[in-house]
């Protein structure tokens, strides 16, 4: 009789055991806690941007891991960006009309928003110095801190850009009228296709007005 009990008492245990583990597999991941990679989103991004999530990601009330995590959101969903500037590194988004934060680790820009817009593709010549991009300039006036940790002066002549070192200076020239301005690359972005550069208000200001947006472009590397 005893024995009976003692394998009762095991085979109510392991099944509950088995279900434990398999429900932490199917946690999702500690947003706050993994290191960034290359690909993780950084630094400003414009307003009604939309991203996709790269893994099961927590849906916060607040840019903080203390913050309540209102639902999961799977891997591929898509989000829109509310605010220009992350905090703590997390991004106030919209998701099926719910406002909420989510961590830049798992964010990239989607397949929707390359969709949604009407702009020619940036196409790029020759690597290193001397590279030479045709685009679309945007630009940013908003912003505490920039993806090298700088804290962003919209008056200073640098600019954003996805993949150039921190530190390049590069050369970009308003192909409408032929005025040109050498910035320092110290952000990340913009995440927009058809955009290759995201200059600061007073960068864009002295190659374009600041009424039309954005303006076609080519970037040249100095150094």
């Amino acid at each position: 009789m005893v024995v009976s009990r003692a394998f009762l008492l095991l085979a109510l245990i392991v099944p509950a055991f088995a279900a434990g583990c398999a429900a932490d597999a199917d946690e999702p991941p500690a947003d706050e806690d993994v290191v960034s990679s290359d690909d993780a989103l950084t630094g400003s991004v414009r307003v009604g941007a939309k991203l996709t999530t790269t893994a099961r990601l927590n849906f916060r009330e607040g840019p903080s891991k203390s913050e309540t995590i209102m639902r999961v959101l799977a891997r591929g969903a898509t989000v829109t960006i509310k605010k220009t500037t992350p905090q703590n590194g997390f991004y106030n988004v919209e998701n099926d009309g719910d406002e909420g934060w989510v961590h830049g680790n798992y964010l990239r820009a989607g397949g929707s928003a390359r969709a949604e817009e009407d702009e020619a593709p940036a196409s790029t010549a020759g690597r290193g110095t001397g590279q030479i991009e045709s685009c679309k300039a945007s630009f940013y006036s908003e912003g505490q801190r920039t993806a090298n940790g700088e804290t962003f002066n919209p008056n200073a002549l640098t600019a954003a850009h996805k993949t150039l070192r921190f530190n390049t200076r590069v050369r970009v020239t308003n192909k409408a009228n032929g005025k040109s301005v050498v910035v320092r690359i110290n952000d990340r972005g913009p995440f927009v296709a058809g955009r290759c550069i995201d200059l600061s208000r007073a960068a864009f200001t002295t190659i374009a007005s600041t009424s039309a947006g954005v303006a076609s472009v080519s970037v040249e590397v100095l150094e």
